[in-house]
């Protein structure tokens, strides 16, 4: 009764949000703070047209005097606004609250104005000297602005109109910038000459300071034009209570600067300052000294990149509203794709650029202008980020990621100082390119992993009030939660001895002479005996989804242990099979082998969902997995030793069932669906998995229906199917097509070596274990969160073994040492897939975890399958380097974009399908009698309001 009361309250918000005014005061705000960002931004840089007026009278007004002043002077003119501009943002956000932003911002554009309408006077009294004194005090208060209008913009912006209102307001930087380089010059010719620039500049802003005394309030709740309505609509949609504007909210100091999102937002910040000032400052230095084009003497071109940011910023604000309202994307997947756009693009441009001839100016001057334009969407990426994280706290943050922010101006031109010292040379210039493009690259990939635009815990007004009484329960260090884990491990290792045992068995069955001769010979060609090897995965592929769901039907310790025994049968049945009926046979033994083992990953998921307290997962769910590695080694090491024996090949299959059988007695004994039904553990350590887990007491009695629509329609479940499969596709080419290459271009038979065979699985096997106490000692210390340390691993083990598949195809004969060392270092990294995206599925849906593996290793599973062919349409040649060069191009990009897409959508949350009553609650609200109530409830509140 309480979740219908509560989903008719939430529909009756809704409504009343949809009768709120399109137009409001809160657009009066945004536009008051896109007016000042305007008049601020003229006065800030109408400087650059004034010292040229001032210094050359011909060009503008002969009637005014003017000044012999030498670079270095109007250097230090033009620099001198920035070094106290640096000192106010930090202040400026605590300034802002204490005061409030009305009066703040009152207070600084005001002396903003009367500064500039005393500038021309004090210059004439004091020279150069006296106009770095005026700007200085200029950056002074205008330093304070911006943190300002972040806390202002935080408590006017409901949550889903932030991206509208405080990209709005934000294009008054471009704005300001096309207006102060073009109607500058205008003014400096008129009668008004080059005075008259400071004075408009001064008028600008008194005029906004009217108009912001006039209609400005520092919250809803105190502007005197709101409507009743759309003050309750802000105040209802940031969760404000009626006396929140009274309490004076302590900041949280120490929780801010140990935030990871938060300092995910200043790296980014400190890298789009950086690459900004490349492209603004560097770039026409570079034309100019190398492409020898003087961009800076051209007012159109000074002012083109700023002209497309402007433009650039209502496109990306238009994609940015799709985004959110047409396609669901939640914001922090916006920020990212934004951010992206905006770092990455404009990083590929800055090493484009570095190419340009003399005769592609009109190029240079469209890829900067482009690169420029493009860089716009960090607005919505990541600078409007502070609004998201803390809206209680928005001044304070912007405060310290502006100040982070405007050191990069000051550092990057002493950088490119020490790099080029010939502005002439092009590789200088490259070198400069290359690097802002890297720490794009790099900025917005840490803001990728660890940012976020979901509200922080620090937030809350009492967040330091109360005391945090929450702890981990007591457990037993070593239980029978890790006795599951140990049978999970044992289960994979004998599962993958009873799969991969076939590729020494068919090699002893062929050719008695290399094991035991004893026992009969085949004479099978290679055709016969690749179709022994695939035969396996037709019956693999068959039964991943249907897994999930019988484990969830029957439980996971029965369907595993049929599983097992059925691939056991098969193992021990092998050998009279192949001698009854040949290859054929061993090829339908084979499949049936597959169908059984196919259901084994989505039991062992949806098992490890039901044990694994969640800041376990990585530990439990690592240590089974690296029986993947472990039983590949033992397959291919065992399996010779054990065809030399009197066992002969046969043996092979024989100790193969043999395993089976004996995990299936062990997990008969010592398996449990949950921790409710285990006969050995402890009453402490259930309570422990069970209250960790919010597990009711009759929770494993009910039987929770399977959310499909919300399944196959979700974005991070969607985003893990892509990754897995870019995974496998990567290892596939990494562990087959490898050996192939070095056969056929260096010249090595490593197939033919057991251990150069087994030594990329012994690396993932050992390297898996580095994996995992990594993420212990991160999880444990609380650096960062699970979907952090996901796409942190995630990233190392797609990304580094891309870029090693691209150079292994560059080595020559001479180099097999480091071939094979760099072959299985790929290999070896690329384990930390286990961590970083296949335990994933038991984070999105401990409920359904059985059921996600299923669906996301049916398909995996077919990678296998169409890398060998997509690799015989290109690789006509064995010996051709260049085709096998692109073979591993491709799979370096399907790794680079798998990981992309992962991090942008991916996540470690539990989505809100996974709740036991999420198909009964969405019944109940589509209901006729729940829309019934509905329009009753909607009716009554209408008659109130009518009344």
């Amino acid at each position: 009764m309480a979740e219908m009361t509560n989903s008719i309250n939430n529909i009756n918000s809704n409504n009343d949000n949809n009768k709120v005014p399109t137009f409001g005061m809160r657009y009066v705000q945004a536009l008051l703070i896109f007016l000042n960002i305007v008049v601020i931004y003229i006065s800030r840089f109408n400087v650059g047209i004034a010292v040229v007026a001032m210094t050359n009278a011909e060009t503008t007004n002969p009637n005014f005097p003017e000044f012999d002043w030498s670079e270095k002077e109007m250097s230090f003119i033009i620099s001198s606004f920035y070094w106290t501009y640096v000192l106010t943002q930090f202040p400026g956000g605590p300034v802002c609250k204490r005061f409030g932003a009305k009066a703040t911002m009152l207070i600084c554009t005001l002396c903003s104005a009367i500064l500039s309408a005393l500038l021309p006077w004090s210059v004439l009294k004091g020279d150069w000297k006296a106009y770095c004194a005026v700007r200085l005090h200029q950056g002074l208060f205008q330093g304070m602005l911006f943190p300002c209008i972040h806390e202002h913009l935080a408590k006017w912006s409901p949550p889903h109109e932030r991206n509208r209102l405080g990209a709005l307001s934000h294009t008054g930087i471009e704005c300001g910038c096309v207006l102060a380089l073009g109607v500058s010059g205008l003014i400096a010719e008129s009668p008004l000459g080059w005075p008259g620039i400071s004075y408009v500049s001064a008028g600008l802003c008194f005029a906004w300071c009217i108009l912001w005394y006039v209609f400005a309030a520092n919250n809803a709740t105190e502007s005197k034009f709101i409507t009743h309505r759309e003050m309750k609509y802000i105040e209802t949609s940031l969760a404000r209570s009626e006396d929140f504007h009274k309490k004076k909210i302590p900041i949280p100091w120490k929780a801010i600067v140990c935030s990871v999102p938060v300092a995910a937002m200043l790296t980014a910040k400190c890298a789009e300052g950086w690459g900004l000032s490349i492209m603004q400052a560097q770039i026409p230095s570079y034309m100019n000294g190398v492409l020898n084009m003087a961009i800076k003497s051209n007012a159109l071109f000074s002012a083109l990149p700023f002209l497309a940011m402007w433009c650039m910023s209502y496109v990306y604000l238009i994609a940015a509203d799709i985004m959110q309202r047409k396609m669901g994307l939640s914001l922090t997947s916006i920020r990212r794709i934004t951010n992206s756009c905006a770092f990455w693009i404009s990083a590929v441009a800055l090493i484009g650029i570095g190419f340009l001839d003399e005769g592609q100016k009109p190029w240079a001057i469209a890829i900067m202008t482009v690169a420029v334009g493009v860089n716009s969407g960090c607005t919505i990426g990541c600078i409007l980020n502070p609004l998201d994280l803390s809206p209680n706290h928005a001044g304070i943050l912007m405060g310290i990621s502006n100040a982070f922010g405007n050191l990069m101006p000051l550092i990057t031109p002493l950088v490119v100082g020490v790099i080029v010292n010939d502005t002439h040379n092009r590789s200088e210039w490259q070198l400069v390119f290359l690097i802002a493009a890297i720490i794009f690259f790099v900025g917005n990939l840490i803001y990728i992993i660890w940012g976020s635009a979901e509200t922080q815990p620090w937030d809350a007004e009492d967040f330091l009030l109360k005391e945090d009484l929450e702890s981990n329960s007591e457990s037993p260090k070593l239980g029978v939660r890790h006795l599951q884990t140990l049978l999970l491990f044992f289960d994979i290792v004998v599962a993958y001895m009873a799969r991969l045992n076939v590729g020494v068995a068919v090699v002893a069955m062929t050719n008695a002479e290399t094991s035991n001769p004893d026992f009969p010979e085949f004479d099978w060609d290679e055709k016969k005996i690749s179709y022994i090897l695939s035969s396996f995965f037709w019956g693999y592929v068959a039964t991943q989804f249907v897994g999930g769901s019988l484990c969830k039907h029957f439980g996971t310790k029965l369907v595993m242990c049929v599983s097992t025994l059925g691939s056991g049968l098969g193992s021990a049945l092998t050998p009279l099979c192949v001698m009854k009926g040949g290859w054929q046979a061993f090829c339908a033994i084979r499949v049936a082998t597959g169908l059984f083992q196919g259901m084994m990953f989505p039991c062992i998921h949806q098992h490890l969902a039901k044990w694994s307290p969640p800041h376990e997962r990585n530990r439990l769910g690592t240590l089974s997995h690296t029986g993947i590695e472990c039983g590949t080694v033992l397959a291919l090491g065992v399996s010779g030793i054990i065809a030399e024996s009197p066992l002969g090949w046969p043996g092979i299959s024989y100790v193969s069932g043999g395993l089976c059988f004996t995990w299936c007695i062990l997990w008969w004994i010592l398996g449990a669906n949950n921790a409710n039904e285990s006969k050995f553990i402890s009453k402490a350590e259930r309570d422990y998995i069970e209250s960790s887990l919010v597990r009711a007491e009759d929770f494993h009695q009910k039987k929770i229906p399977v959310p499909w629509k919300a399944i196959f329609t979700s974005k991070p479940f969607l985003a893990l199917c892509v990754t897995r499969c870019c995974a496998v596709w990567g290892l596939s080419t990494m562990q087959h097509q490898i050996p192939s290459y070095m056969n056929g271009v260096l010249n090595m038979e490593i197939k033919s070596n057991a251990l150069f065979s087994a030594l990329p699985f012994l690396a993932m096997w050992i390297l898996s274990y580095v994996y995992a106490l990594a993420a212990e000692i991160i999880q444990h210390k609380q650096c960062i969160s699970l979907t952090g340390l996901r796409k942190c691993i995630n990233t190392m083990a797609f990304w580094l073994p891309a870029i090693g598949l691209v150079g292994i195809g560059f080595l020559d004969d001479d180099q097999k040492t480091l071939a094979i060392t760099l072959m299985t270092l790929l290999v070896g990294l690329n384990s930390g897939t286990i961590i970083g995206c296949t335990l994933n599925t038991i984070d999105l849906s401990p409920n359904h975890a059985g059921i996600l593996m299923g669906i996301a290793n049916t398909t995996v599973s077919f990678m296998p399958i169409i890398t060998p062919l997509v690799v015989g349409v290109i690789v006509t040649d064995t010996h051709s380097r260049t085709q096998w060069q692109l073979v591993f191009l491709i799979a370096a990009a399907v790794f680079f974009v798998g990981n992309v897409i992962y991090l942008i959508w991916g996540t470690a949350k539990t989505q809100p399908w996974d709740a036991q009553d999420f198909l009964s609650t969405k019944l109940k609200l589509s209901s006729p009698s729940h829309d019934k109530t509905n329009t009753t409830s909607l009716e009554s509140s209408d008659h109130v309001k009518n009344s």
